[in-house]
This record gives structure tokens, C-alpha cells and sequence, in this order.
């Protein structure tokens, strides 16, 4: 069964617009290579009135032993720690699809 990755950070209000992109794009080049996953999607959220600063991931992979190898993957360990540097808080899902 196919597992949806879905993650939504609380970003720092210190981070730029100019930051923001290049995370985000970071994280799309690294993730996107990832063996396994499809609709990935990353972005900041554009609700204009929204209280926080967000943004997020999202993904599917096809089955639990492919999350757990992208979970597992350097190129995901490095989008982590990518974006550490400006992330408050982040609420992580994984549902099956």
C-alpha cells in the first residue's frame, strides 16, 4: 500500500523570502532523486492569513520498506539538515493511500 509523507515546518520569522526559496529548492532537488518517490511537492504556504510562517513537503512513496530506504537516504538527511537552521517546529504524517 502507497504511504503519503507529508510535513509542514514552522518556519523562522528571520528567514527571507530569498532563504525561503533556495530551502525549498534545495529540498525539491535533493528529495526529488530519492528512489521511490513521486508527487513530491514543497512550498511555503501562500494562505495570505496565516499566523505563522509555513511551509511544507510532500510525497509518495509506494510501500513501507521504500519510506523507510527514503527516510534512510543521505540526500534526505541532508534536506534535513538543510533546513534546520530556520525551522521552529515541524508536524510530520504518513498516511496510507
Amino acid at each position: 500500500m502507497a504511504i503519503r509523507h507529508m510535513v509542514i515546518f514552522e518556519l523562522n520569522d528571520a528567514l527571507t523570502d530569498e532563504e525561503l526559496e533556495k530551502m525549498n529548492a534545495t529540498s525539491r532537488e535533493l528529495l526529488a532523486v530519492i528512489p521511490g518517490v513521486s508527487d513530491l511537492v514543497v512550498g511555503a504556504n501562500i494562505n495570505p492569513i496565516a499566523e505563522r510562517r509555513l511551509s511544507g513537503v510532500t510525497l509518495t512513496v509506494p510501500d513501507r520498506a521504500t519510506f523507510e530506504a527514503y527516510a534512510a537516504h543521505e540526500n534526505h538527511k541532508l534536506a534535513v539538515d538543510a533546513i534546520k537552521p530556520y525551522v521552529l517546529d515541524a508536524k510530520v504524517l504518513q498516511l496510507t493511500c
